[in-house]
């Protein structure tokens, strides 16, 4: 009877952490284009018909509000170091402590350990301390893992929150924890809830204030723009190529077959190097920057349609360079991709086919901005 009495404010939270109540506090989601209301999974708009992947605030701009995956692999980029990840993951849950509508009116105030004015002893096991409204103070420990968070870690913070200044245990963590954990805080005297990552991300709070901004415009590539990428990318291509053709056609147009033969057999070295240097250059400047080297001439670069991050290797260039290389062996079929593709840029997001497979999108980069800025300075 005493152990079920001592479980009741854990499952208690826990059923009200996953009833329909949260989805109150769940991101309103709405037309970026007529701001009407829109089911969570809507991919149309009832009311103008647009489409609902990809935001803007007209044809030309593209706003992004970023997620909280957007916001963990900025961490991870950030600070390569676990312990550098921690730190800042303590300050993340300090902003979704604050900025939750649920928890911001739960907690009247929240501080890191090391700036809270009551502390008396270092770090022991509590990352943070949250004052509720009624007064009561709540120990809460953050944990950045990709896996499980090892039972060791969740008993020091039990020990630590048995303090009698904490009248409750709230553990906010990116992983699982373990059985053993659980039964644990289950059966701990005092009032414990779990946050995990789906409760994060599912959370109102704009993590992009996080960073200081709030939100992230990006203003869509030219068509023209884009065209003159293209050509400058395949003109580099045709370049590359240029000694070996001339060559092979000067034999062509001789009828030689045996200096046919001589001039792919005697340049197989050079074909290999004007051929795979090219793609070698442009697969890293893509992975990397998003950016191939028409599209760093026309200040262009490719982007994660969702959350604007550099969507990598399979998305930027596997996806436009790599997949249709197939369609070559099967001429129609390729003349109805590029058809296809074409059109699909007059669409109002400006996406090609490729674009949509990849769920990317082209933006003008950073440096054309700054460009015309200087202009309209002048």
């Amino acid at each position: 009877m005493e152990m079920e009495s001592r479980r009741k404010p854990f499952i208690r939270i826990n059923k009200f952490m996953d009833s329909e109540k949260t989805q109150k506090h769940n991101i309103e989601k709405k037309c970026w284009k007529c701001g009407a209301s829109l089911a969570i999974d809507a991919k149309f708009c009832p009311t103008c018909q647009a489409d609902i992947d990809v935001s803007g605030e007209s044809d030309d701009s593209i706003v992004h509000s970023l997620t909280f995956q957007g916001l963990l692999t900025h961490i991870q980029t950030k600070f390569p170091e676990s312990e550098g990840k921690e730190k800042e993951f303590e300050k993340v849950c300090k902003f979704f402590l604050e900025n939750d509508s649920y928890f911001s009116q739960k907690f009247s105030h929240v501080w890191l350990w090391n700036d809270w004015p009551d502390r008396q002893s270092p770090d022991i096991g509590i990352d943070l301390v949250a004052r509720e409204q009624n007064g009561n103070l709540c120990a809460v420990q953050s944990k950045f893992h990709e896996n499980t968070v090892p039972s060791e870690e969740i008993d020091s913070f039990i020990a630590a929150a048995a303090d009698k200044s904490f009248s409750s245990l709230l553990l906010i963590c990116t992983s699982s924890i373990t059985r053993n954990s659980v039964f644990k805080l289950q059966n701990n005297s005092k009032e414990s809830i779990v946050i995990k990552r789906d409760r994060l991300e599912s959370s109102d709070a704009n993590w992009a204030n996080y960073l200081g901004y709030n939100q992230k415009q990006f203003k869509l590539g030219g068509r023209i723009e884009r065209l003159a990428a293209f050509m400058i990318d395949e003109l580099i291509a045709i370049i590359c190529l240029l000694p070996l053709g001339t060559t092979f056609l000067s034999a062509l147009g001789n009828n030689d077959q045996e200096m046919i033969l001589n001039a792919i057999t005697d340049k197989v070295e050079m074909v290999l190097f004007l051929t795979f240097v090219p793609i070698i250059i442009q697969a890293y400047l893509v992975t990397t920057r998003g950016q191939s080297i028409g599209k760093i001439v026309m200040s262009l670069r490719i982007v994660n349609a969702k959350d604007g991050t550099n969507p990598g290797f399979l998305k930027a260039f596997f996806v436009r360079r790599i997949l249709p290389a197939p369609l070559f062996f099967l001429p129609l079929m390729l003349l109805l991709y590029s058809i296809v593709n074409v059109l699909f840029i007059f669409r109002s997001d400006r996406r090609c086919l490729h674009d949509w497979i990849g769920r990317t999108i082209v933006v003008e980069s950073k440096t054309r901005k700054l460009a015309k800025k200087d202009k309209q300075q002048r």
